[in-house]
């Protein structure tokens, strides 16, 4: 898990209050974005969640980042700004 340094993100003019820290979300993301489909040092996509709240609902919060098999950015490194955020669903 990471802890996200900000306590709120914005996402399509919603403001959500992050509750949780950030962990991969263990979804295998399609065919030559999947790490278990790529060899060492290719590029695939990793998926984080977070849950928290918005005004009315509590959600959970996706990013997805690119990474490198095997090379691997630590969690403090990547870019958790809300222009990363993929999508946010209702829980």
């Amino acid at each position: 898990m990471t802890e996200i340094e900000t306590d709120t993100v914005k996402f399509e003019n919603q403001k959500i209050r992050i509750d949780r820290d950030a962990q991969p979300s263990g979804r295998l993301l399609p065919n030559c974005h999947n790490y278990h489909e790529v060899e060492m040092g290719d590029k695939y996509w990793s998926e984080w969640v977070a849950y928290g709240r918005s005004e009315d609902d509590d959600v959970a919060i996706y990013w997805i980042f690119e990474q490198s098999k095997g090379e691997e950015d630590e969690p403090d490194m990547l870019d958790w700004s809300d222009s990363n955020i993929d999508r946010v669903e209702i829980v």
